[in-house]
């Protein structure tokens, strides 16, 4: 009798588990599809928010008595890989119309603009860019040949001053500008090199470098622990030529000697903003809001936004485009990657991990590839 009622006690106990169990098991089921569907919504509505806000700034067309907007820190010197789903991998919507340029774009559209009737004026934002000299001395070429073609004037702005690269974009302009509170840090060009010998002798590894010629200096850290006088020569001779460039093109567009700027970036005479004007390297110091009401006068309205600003960027995509019907046309191979010898012969090994070879490149000049 007592096995009986023990045994229908535990039935009675496994039904009102299983029941309660059921329970739990529906209810968490239904609380995780009302979460799912809710996540689902709100996910669709910030994508369907982020194509609506970078579709509305979409400019379709160059308005008549425009500027044109050049940001520095967004052109980048060599190819961009288009990344399908980069738009979406930050949640700053408002860097969706940052994207970086390239240099061949840019200069493309700088040169439409000096024949385009609908443009006025290039205003540009001298912010800080890492653009190689080689690379910025094409774009300085096109903003000068922009004012000489065109006969329209290039206007030039700076918050503060840290390197060099951006003062030689801005000084081809016919102003220049700076913020009256602006910091100037510039130096003249150079290199940081640093020698691992002394510590790799203090840790018992010894180097056997194998070279042909005094100039081979890649591997002079690992042997010496301070650069050799062939390394210095040669360097001097790159920086001194780098320099050159610089400051002929500079103390030709502010109209001061070569002498004289030398003397003021090699011994940091420039600190601030009132340095840079009393030297003649800038034509005024305004705050941001003077510099917007001096687009204002130069492009003949009386509000600020009324001005029809649009940016490089934004003018490339509307004229700068591919002539698909040129009869004519060059395969550009580009290759970004480190060159090895194996069996195959030279490659270059990519990042994407795939390689180029010469017998590509071969194949590549057939004719019907390039059709």
């Amino acid at each position: 009798m007592a096995k009986v009622i023990k045994n229908s006690y535990i039935c009675i106990l496994i039904q009102m588990f299983m029941k309660g169990f059921f329970k739990m098991l529906l209810a968490s089921f239904v609380g995780t599809s009302f979460a799912l569907i809710i996540a689902v919504f709100l996910f669709m509505g910030i994508i369907g928010s982020m194509v609506a806000l970078s579709s509305s700034s979409v400019v379709s067309e160059v308005k008549p008595n425009s500027l044109i907007k050049i940001n520095l820190s967004s052109i980048v010197s060599d190819y961009q890989e288009q990344d399908p789903m980069g738009s979406l991998s930050s949640m700053d919507f408002q860097s969706l119309n940052n994207k970086p340029m390239q240099l061949i774009d840019a200069v493309k559209a700088i040169n439409e603009a000096a024949l385009d009737p609908a443009v006025k004026l290039i205003y540009i934002n001298a912010a800080e860019t890492v653009i190689p000299l080689s690379n910025l001395e094409e774009l300085r070429c096109a903003l000068q040949n922009f004012r000489e073609i065109s006969g329209k004037p290039v206007v030039a702005y700076m918050n503060n001053l840290y390197t060099l690269s951006s003062y030689y974009i801005a000084s081809v302009a016919d102003k220049v500008y700076m913020n009256s509170d602006g910091t100037v840090m510039v130096s003249g060009v150079g290199a940081n090199l640093f020698f691992l010998k002394d510590c790799l002798d203090w840790a018992g590894v010894d180097v056997q470098l194998i070279r042909h010629g005094k100039y081979k200096s890649a591997g002079e850290m690992f042997v010496a622990n301070k650069i050799s006088e062939a390394n210095r020569e040669q360097y001097e001779s790159y920086f001194n030529s780098m320099w050159g460039v610089i400051a002929s093109a500079v103390a030709s567009s502010r109209e001061v000697e070569i002498d004289r700027l030398d003397n003021l970036v090699h011994n940091l005479g420039l600190k601030n903003a009132l340095s840079m004007l009393e030297n003649k390297l800038v034509d005024d110091t305004l705050s941001l809001s003077g510099m917007e009401e001096r687009l204002t006068t130069l492009m003949g309205v009386e509000k600020f936004k009324e001005v029809n600003m649009i940016s490089l960027e934004e003018y490339a995509s509307i004229t700068v485009k591919e002539n698909l019907k040129a009869k004519e046309r060059v395969a550009l191979v580009y290759a970004d990657g480190e060159i090895v010898l194996n069996g195959k012969g030279l490659q270059v090994e990519m990042p994407t991990r795939q390689s180029l070879s010469a017998g590509l490149l071969w194949n590549l000049r057939a004719p019907s590839r390039l059709l």
